[in-house]
């Protein structure tokens, strides 16, 4: 099985430009294309069929954050690293015959399910439990 889990938090103290602009709390819930970044990712990944279970780390279960598919919420823990520690051991506590996790940010609303179906195909060939894709910035 191979769960997901998308790292939405964020440094409170943080100041952000777009965050400032856009007046939303969270970088994940800026608005691009008429609905919040994450919603954009977490389509991606449901749109995956090899993804079975979604977990976003640091968004609250609002009205605003409700998504099409079901996923799992889990609180922010402030940093990156605690945030994925945090998805991974949430997921693998739910669904313990997980054996691959793909991480993501919440950030990339141009992410497809096709690129997200390529990336794992991709991984399930190579030997590691964990993937987590970092795409060069031009």
């Amino acid at each position: 099985m191979i769960g997901a889990v998308i790292i939405a938090g964020g440094d409170p103290g943080a100041r952000d430009v777009l965050l400032d602009y856009t007046g939303v709390p969270k970088k994940a819930m800026i608005p691009i294309a008429g609905k919040a970044m994450v919603h954009h990712v977490v389509e991606a990944l449901a749109g995956c069929s090899l993804i079975q279970r979604i977990v976003v780390v640091g968004l609250e279960p609002t009205e605003e954050m409700r998504f099409a598919v079901p996923v799992d919420y889990v609180a922010d823990q402030g940093q990156m690293l605690e945030n994925a520690l945090t998805g991974m051991e949430h997921l693998i506590t739910v669904e313990p015959q997980v054996e691959q996790i793909v991480f993501s940010a919440a950030d990339i609303p141009l992410i497809t399910a096709e690129i997200v179906g390529w990336f794992v195909e991709t991984c399930l060939g190579m030997e590691a439990d964990v993937f987590y894709s970092i795409v060069e910035r031009s």
